[in-house]
C-alpha cells in the first residue's frame, strides 16, 4: 500500500529539520500521538556522510493498534523508527530524509519505508510531505490482518500529519521559554548525532541569502 500525506509546519525548514530531532521534541511528539511517555535512542551510526538514528518507544495497544487487531496483543508493544540523513545534502532545503518504521504488533516482517521531504515556504513556515509504502504480511497467519494493519498505519499517519502543526505550536512555546532562560543550547548538549545534523544544516548560517548577494552586486555594478 502506497500513500502520502502533507502538512504545513509553522517553522522555517532549516530550524524544523534540526529541532524535530531533539530529545525534547521527540518526547513531546511521542506523548502527543500516543506512542508512550518517553523515547529511547537505540543506536546512532555515522557511515561516511550518512547518519542513522534508531529510536523506540512503548505505546499502549488502545492508542496505536487498530481495533480488530487488539485481540492479538499479548505482550508489551514497541514502536521503532530508523531515520537516515545524508549530511552532504543538508546545506539548504528541500531536505529529503529516509525512514523505516517497525510499528507495534507487525514486527520486522513488515516493510514500512519511505521518505519525508521538507520544503521551505517562507521565513516561518515549511511544507512536510511523507511518501510511504507499507507491506505487512498476514499477522498470526490470519488472512486479511496485514491489510488491516497497513490501513491502520496509513490512517494513523494521516491523523499525525493533520495534528502535527498544533504540536509544533506547543513546541514553539517551549522553545521560547528555553531561549528566554538562556537554556536553548541545552537541546544539543551531549547529543553527537544532533550536533552533526545541526552543523550540516547550519554551516553556512553566516552567509547572506543568495538574493541579498545578487542585490548587493547589482547595486555596486558588479
Amino acid at each position: 500500500m502506497k500513500f502520502s500525506h502533507t502538512t504545513v509546519i509553522p517553522m522555517a525548514a532549516r530550524e524544523w529539520v534540526v529541532e524535530r530531532e531533539t530529545a525534547a521534541f521527540r518526547t513531546l511528539y511521542a506523548q502527543a500521538f500516543g506512542l508512550g511517555p518517553t523515547v529511547e535512542v537505540v543506536n546512532e551510526e555515522l557511515d561516511g556522510s550518512t547518519m542513522m538514528v534508531h529510536w523506540r518507544c512503548f505505546p499502549k495497544a488502545k492508542d496505536v493498534v487498530p481495533g480488530p487487531l487488539q485481540r492479538f496483543v499479548k505482550a508489551e508493544l514497541t514502536h521503532e523508527e530508523k531515520w537516515w540523513f545524508d549530511l552532504d545534502q543538508l546545506a539548504e532545503p528541500p531536505y529529503v530524509l529516509r525512514f523505516k518504521q517497525i510499528p507495534p504488533l507487525v514486527g520486522d516482517n513488515a516493510e514500512v519505508t519511505g521518505t519525508v521531504t521538507i520544503e521551505e515556504l517562507g521565513p516561518t513556515s515549511c511544507r512536510q510531505t511523507i511518501n510511504c509504502e507499507s507491506n505487512v504480511p498476514p499477522l498470526f497467519r490470519v488472512p486479511g490482518t496485514g491489510t488491516i494493519a497497513s490501513k491502520g498505519i496509513k490512517d494513523r499517519l494521516g491523523l499525525i500529519y493533520r495534528d502535527l502543526p498544533a504540536v509544533v505550536e506547543t513546541w514553539l512555546v517551549t522553545r521560547k521559554a528555553l531561549q528566554d532562560s538562556n537554556n536553548y543550547a541545552a537541546l544539543w548538549e551531549g547529543d553527537t548525532a544532533l550536533q552533526n545534523l545541526s552543523e550540516s544544516v547550519m554551516h553556512d548560517i553566516r552567509n547572506p541569502p543568495r538574493a541579498l548577494v545578487d542585490s548587493i552586486q547589482s547595486e555596486g555594478g558588479g
